[in-house]
């Protein structure tokens, strides 16, 4: 969104040029200022431009010839107080050669003829400046905030997102505006240099970590957030590249806020970054990047997971995609207990769903996580052993490896997840979901171990038509009918005891969800 000439700005109740302060710009992570510097005007509310460096004028001839006179000096005499070449004044009497304004400023001052005069006389165009940088403030006030210097010195200003009102304001000073693959900009180092020397740019984050709780307990705790978080994130919903500008680039691509956020927190325990776009929609699906001139950080994943491409690009063919380095999850079988558990919670929030199926007694958990590289869904199975919950891998002819993923359909597993930590708050059912449409999976979860415990509970019949299933989970959970995640723990637990107790008393199981 560009700023119209005539918006209110946070000068327009205290006029003082001195106190200029504008927001240049606001994307997701800083907000940018532009201001003026101390010390920019002069007296009479000039903008000094003889601080910056490397301004010439032209027209000075009769002017320095009429000052030099009027103190009975020749041309050697004033070159050796100015210790300058004689030849040099000569010329710059004679028009033939432009003056730098600095060596003007201080021939006149020699002289104490006021500074502000030769301004004035700059202003109304009788000495002239090549490149045509306004010597006013009100000139400028209304465009500068769409003027960007980059950081370093070079010889073109970025023109940011405006009206083609405020283009055309420009261009009236003289600028010639070009488009190139990076945008707008003005090709004058002469523009760079006074945009420098008047005016101060500041950036003040909008995002200051921690913005989790979690994420510096586990720090605190020795938790290695790279193992699991950072590369977690990166391998499931997220990846790593290089960018037409040849930067490194990270990122994270997912609706669930908190993960980016256990994401930002993770990369500033261990990095001490921000990131480059914070949560910003692109493509309809909101998306973190960290964008970087040095490729260390990316290295270090590479050298600790493989990659974390997971799957073939568009167009590329399966052959040239395994012929690249493979991901894998070796940092993470080798981690610690705490690790393992944070990682594959990642894994399930982003990749994973939990639902109903159905079975020969009814219905039974539904419990998934989608991925479709070989070793990884080798490895992640492995991972969830260890963790005590077995999956089982599923597979689908129509991804590029035939395999879908892996999936549980017991109480069981499900019981083990959640003693883990089960999914992570705020991570919603996929708006393609046909039954349970942006419903957050951890409240899914709940309401699916409701509706098993009152069906147990109140003997309902077994044969019903899966979408009652559904509407009647989607009734507990607008109800909020279920209870917390211990509670369901400890119910099934006693319910299990009681299987156990059953089977080694020779006596029939009860109909309740043979799960």
């Amino acid at each position: 969104m560009y700023h119209q000439i005539n918006e209110k700005t946070e000068n327009d109740e205290n006029p003082n040029p001195n106190d200029f302060k504008i927001l240049q710009r606001e994307p997701s992570v800083y907000k940018y200022y532009v201001e003026l510097k101390d010390a920019t005007f002069t007296e009479q509310g000039y903008l000094d431009l003889a601080k910056v460096p490397g301004l010439y004028v032209e027209g000075t001839g009769q002017f320095l010839r009429d000052l030099r006179e009027n103190h009975c000096l020749t041309q050697k005499e004033l070159a050796t107080i100015l210790r300058i070449r004689e030849w040099s004044l000569s010329k710059w009497e004679a028009n033939r050669k432009r003056v730098p304004l600095q060596s003007l400023v201080k021939i006149t001052e020699l002289f104490e003829f006021p500074r502000d005069k030769i301004y004035s006389l700059i202003d109304q165009g009788k000495f002239k400046i090549r490149t045509p940088l306004p010597i006013k403030f009100e000139k400028i006030r209304d465009i500068i905030q769409f003027l960007k210097p980059p950081r370093r010195r070079h010889k073109s200003v970025t023109v940011l997102k405006c009206s083609p009102m405020i283009k055309n304001l420009i261009e009236s000073f003289g600028f010639k505006i070009k488009q190139s693959e990076r945008g707008f900009r003005i090709n004058s180092i002469k523009l760079y240099d006074y945009l420098t020397t008047f005016f101060r740019y500041s950036k003040i984050p909008k995002i200051n970590p921690p913005l989790t709780t979690d994420v510096k307990f586990w720090f605190d705790q020795g938790v290695d957030l790279k193992r699991a978080i950072i590369i977690s994130c990166l391998q499931s919903d997220g990846s790593s590249g290089n960018s037409r500008y040849h930067q490194t680039r990270l990122f994270f691509v997912g609706h669930c806020k908190s993960l980016h956020n256990y994401l930002v927190d993770s990369m500033h325990y261990v990095y001490k970054l921000l990131p480059s776009c914070y949560f910003t929609h692109k493509n309809y699906v909101p998306v973190t990047i960290y964008q970087q001139q040095k490729n260390e950080i990316k290295e270090e994943i590479m050298k600790l997971a493989g990659n974390t491409k997971t799957s073939p690009a568009n167009g590329q063919s399966i052959k040239e995609y395994l012929k690249e380095p493979q991901p894998h999850l070796n940092y993470l079988i080798n981690s610690s207990k705490t690790e393992k558990k944070i990682a594959f919670r990642i894994w399930a929030s982003t990749e994973g769903a939990i639902s109903i199926a159905g079975s020969k007694n009814g219905i039974s958990i539904s419990f998934r996580i989608g991925c479709a590289h070989p070793r990884l869904v080798k490895e992640l199975q492995q991972v969830a052993r260890l963790l005590k919950i077995n999956l089982k891998t599923e597979k689908a002819e129509e991804n590029w490896s035939g395999i879908q993923g892996l999936a549980a359909y017991t109480m069981k597993n499900l019981m083990e997840f959640i003693r883990i930590g089960g999914f992570f708050k705020g991570v919603k059912i996929s708006s393609n979901s046909p039954y349970h449409e942006n419903i957050p999976k951890d409240i899914l979860t709940l309401g699916i171990l409701e509706y098993f415990r009152q069906r147990h509970m109140n003997k309902w019949p077994q044969k019903l038509p899966m979408s009652v299933h559904h509407d009647n989970i989607n009734k507990i959970i607008r109800n909020k009918e279920f209870k917390s995640a211990n509670y369901y723990l400890d119910y099934f637990s006693r319910e299990d005891d009681m299987i156990l107790h059953k089977k080694n008393t020779n006596r029939l199981l009860p109909s309740r969800f043979l799960l």
